[in-house]
């Protein structure tokens, strides 16, 4: 069988192998589920609609989780609440997911549940900044932060500055940003998190590549890909690949680009991510449309584009279904 066949069976079956597993991981907490009670039945139903968090299903086992949460503590509830707004925030249901963050701040700070507030506080700030709210967002990363301070908690103080850096970023406040997203990465490296720090490493790289200095660009993405590949992270493996060949495309590194949209697209395929195979094929089509203007090869020129349009329309195929 050719390499590229059997690579691509061979995917195939680790995509399929990866669906199983997962599904075999929902029945088994299911099982669990039928006979449990209290804070045990809490958090399978937490367990379940993290698994089913982008499904209607999700949902479910989320509100399910709060009617349990009822009947027990203050923390509880707060969890349950922030879980529900979790869900509601990965399928995009914006109104539902503030107004369960805000409850469960409500209640943690009614409580004294001093990481309710932490966690329901970095939900709201990232939620106004994912709608482009920045200065709600901005105000409540602030409240983040005094209170990482008063509580002397590294990991939320980390948490504010990064969130504060990338709304300066927003604001083309660049050198407020890089001063933030490197407290926040100094921050992170004293704890150790390493999913943390390369998504500390990946933002001060996309902020590097805006300023188009591209070789610190470079060097943080670099940095990003080899921890997302010692913690076996695909998804944000696959961010890191997409934006390493973005970089390496401005600056002519067509083959390296080449290389690195690929092994994100292999990668967005295997999770099935569509936007993510959309963009990497747009920019595989880059590549191959760069390529196709060579004075060196000419002869593969009408190749490179052909292959440039093939890329462009899975691309556009993808974006408009």
């Amino acid at each position: 069988m050719p390499f590229k066949k059997l690579l691509l069976a061979f995917s195939l079956l680790l995509f399929t192998q990866v669906i199983i597993a997962q599904s075999d991981k929902v029945d088994s907490l299911r099982n669990l589920l039928k006979d449990s009670k209290g804070y045990d039945k809490l958090q399978l139903l937490f367990k379940l609609s993290e698994l089913k968090e982008n499904e209607p299903e999700g949902i479910e086992y989320a509100k399910d989780a709060v009617d349990v949460a009822k009947k027990l503590d203050d923390k509880a509830k707060a969890d349950a609440e922030y879980n529900l707004g979790f869900v509601y925030s990965s399928q995009y249901d914006n109104i539902k997911a503030l107004e369960r963050f805000n409850k469960s701040l409500e209640i943690s700070n009614k409580s004294n549940y001093i990481l309710g507030e932490f966690r329901a506080l970095k939900g709201i700030s990232e939620f106004y900044l994912d709608l482009d709210s920045l200065e709600l967002s901005e105000k409540i990363s602030n409240q983040l932060l005094k209170l990482a301070r008063d509580r002397d908690s590294i990991k939320h103080q980390a948490n504010a500055y990064f969130i504060l850096g990338v709304i300066c970023d927003r604001k083309g406040q660049a050198d407020s940003a890089l001063i933030l997203l490197n407290k926040a990465l100094e921050l992170r490296k004293s704890i150790g998190n390493q999913i943390d720090i390369a998504t500390t490493y990946n933002g001060i790289g996309r902020l590097y590549f805006d300023l188009a200095d591209y070789q610190k660009a470079i060097d943080c993405y670099a940095k990003a890909i080899t921890i997302r590949e010692s913690i076996n992270d695909p998804e944000a493996l696959a961010i890191a690949y997409y934006n390493f060949g973005r970089t390496h495309t401005n600056i002519g590194n067509y083959q390296l680009a080449l290389e690195q949209f690929q092994k994100a697209l292999q990668t967005f395929e295997k999770s099935g991510n569509n936007d993510g195979i959309a963009r990497s094929c747009n920019g595989i089509g880059m590549v191959y449309e760069n390529l196709s203007q060579s004075t060196l090869a000419v002869k593969d020129n009408e190749a490179n584009y052909n292959k440039s349009l093939e890329y462009y329309k899975r691309s556009l195929e993808i974006f408009q279904s």
